[in-house]
């Protein structure tokens, strides 16, 4: 009689055991269906809305020969007819305006750092669709720069600084950088960025031109520093024009020197 209790005590052992089983199969099988039901909605195609594409950028001869006539002119060290009306920020007596562009953007350097890489270790699988893992994770520290916009405003030169106002006061910042203490001056697209000789300074971006903007700012602004503390002269008249023979640019019939090379060779030009 004992024996056979402990066979029928064996018996339902063993038929909860395989209960069990089953239920934990079903389970997993369950999990694992809606796990992959979920995957393949997520994985359904969704139609795209389609942008037109933006027109290839246009710049009128007019404008191109303008940009190269003020690097020219400050190159020379002429200072160009500028309209100040209603200038942003108070310049210093002693320099002149060379140019002012309303509507730009201020941009800062950043570095964010994202960590890369995957996970080391063992995978053991307990039951069909289900495993445990062992080990850690491993990743490689990777630092992404990039520009981010920091304000909107209004750019300007002058013979000693670079002046950014900003459209906004109460958010917003105004301020001032000597062109003697610019240790960098790059083109970039639609803008140029600086460096100001500080041990703390990272890139200052100046952005909000069309294609062959960034060349001309740069240009003007090196043709600028090169010539701080030199004294310009006023041109006389605006009517400049262009001697193709000699490529010598004109205003108001004095030859002022060659003309800078155009900064938009690669862009359609207006009629």
């Amino acid at each position: 009689m004992i024996a056979l209790a402990d066979a029928a005590q064996v018996a339902i052992v063993l038929l909860v055991l395989a209960v069990v089983a089953a239920i934990t199969r079903a389970v997993v099988a369950a999990i694992t269906t809606l796990f992959a039901a979920s995957i393949k909605g997520a994985a359904k195609p969704v139609a795209a809305k389609v942008e037109p594409e933006p027109p290839e950028p246009v710049v009128s001869e007019a404008d191109r020969f303008n940009m190269r006539a003020l690097v020219t002119l400050v190159r020379e060290r002429r200072a160009p007819p500028v309209d100040a009306t209603g200038l942003p920020f108070r310049t210093v007596r002693s320099e002149r305006l060379l140019l002012v562009c309303h509507g730009m953007v201020y941009a800062k350097l950043t570095t964010k750092t994202e960590y890369e890489g995957g996970h080391v270790g063992a995978s053991v699988r307990v039951v069909k669709g289900l495993y445990l893992r062992s080990g850690r994770s491993k990743g490689r520290r990777v630092e992404k720069r990039s520009f981010d916009v920091s304000d909107f405003g209004t750019f300007g030169l002058t013979t000693k600084h670079i002046y950014w106002a900003t459209d906004d006061p109460a958010s917003g910042e105004s301020f001032r950088i000597r062109l003697d203490k610019l240790v960098a001056i790059h083109a970039m697209e639609g803008g140029v960025h600086v460096m100001r000789d500080l041990a703390s300074a990272k890139p200052e971006a100046f952005l909000g031109g069309q294609t062959g903007h960034g060349e001309f700012l740069a240009a003007i602004i090196n043709a600028a520093a090169d010539n701080y503390g030199e004294s310009y002269d006023d041109v006389q008249g605006d009517n400049m024009q262009y001697d193709h023979e000699t490529e010598v640019l004109l205003v108001g019939g004095e030859r002022i020197g060659e003309l800078e090379p155009d900064f938009f060779d690669d862009v359609e030009a207006a009629s």
